[in-house]
């Protein structure tokens, strides 16, 4: 199950805690009888990455193994969902072994094998169609993009999302940051990590001559013909929709 609350695109100083289903395959696996336990010992043992490739063999090898999982991954959701007394003004987004609760404490945590941790805890969130930056009290995650992506953009629209979020208790203050750096945007003024793209590529789009290059790296001389557009449409714009 994968599902974002988009009602309340922008969340300001709220508790927001990551709830993840510890060995999550293995445990539902195990709590609804998806494989004999002798299997579900073995893989256990498994180191991680190794666990996790010997249950993507099982989609393989067995026949609805793969359906049943993600029907065990839906319904140990809605039985966390039930035992604590969540309805969606609770929850900011699922993502399929995880859940991510707004302002509500949790009572109940484990079923079985299955047992919740709590992982991350943030202040806000801001919730795109495409992103979900979620700002804690010394940390930046985003979901949408890889991890090892997300270095490249901290001077970019990381910083960006969070000098929205952390000006958000000030609707005269947020209104001017935006103004601002929309027009800085447009004008390009900024560092240059605001224009790099961000997608899994990660690149400066420039236009060369007509011919459109991608590039890791560029400097002033590339400024004016750089396409700017991307991180615009994708971030800037839903940011200042997703605030009025």
């Amino acid at each position: 199950m994968f599902l974002t609350n988009r009602d309340f695109p922008l969340i300001h100083d709220s508790e927001i805690i990551e709830w993840d289903i510890r060995s999550a395959n293995t445990s539902i696996m195990e709590y609804y009888g998806l494989a004999e336990q002798k299997l579900i010992d073995k893989l256990k043992e498994l180191p991680k990455q190794e666990r996790e490739e010997a249950v993507g063999k099982l989609h393989l090898k067995r026949k609805g193994f793969g359906k049943q999982l993600e029907t065990g991954f839906n319904n140990i959701i809605e039985e966390f969902k039930e035992a604590n007394g969540l309805t969606m003004d609770d929850i900011v987004s699922i993502k399929r072994d995880a859940v991510f609760v707004k302002n509500h404490a949790i009572v109940r945590s484990s079923f079985g094998p299955v047992v919740f941790i709590p992982k991350n805890t943030y202040l806000h969130a801001l919730l795109l169609k495409s992103y979900e930056f979620y700002v804690g009290k010394d940390t930046v995650d985003v979901k949408g993009i890889a991890d090892e992506k997300i270095p490249l953009h901290r001077d970019g629209m990381i910083l960006f999302a969070k000098n929205v979020l952390e000006s958000a208790f000030n609707f005269r203050e947020l209104n001017r940051y935006l103004k601002d750096f929309m027009v800085s945007y447009k004008r390009r003024e900024l560092d240059f990590d605001c224009y790099r793209e961000f997608t899994s590529d990660s690149v400066f789009r420039v236009n060369l001559g007509g011919e459109i290059m991608e590039l890791d790296d560029i400097g002033e001389e590339e400024m004016e013909s750089l396409d700017i557009s991307y991180n615009y449409r994708n971030i800037v714009l839903p940011t200042l929709q997703a605030t009025f």
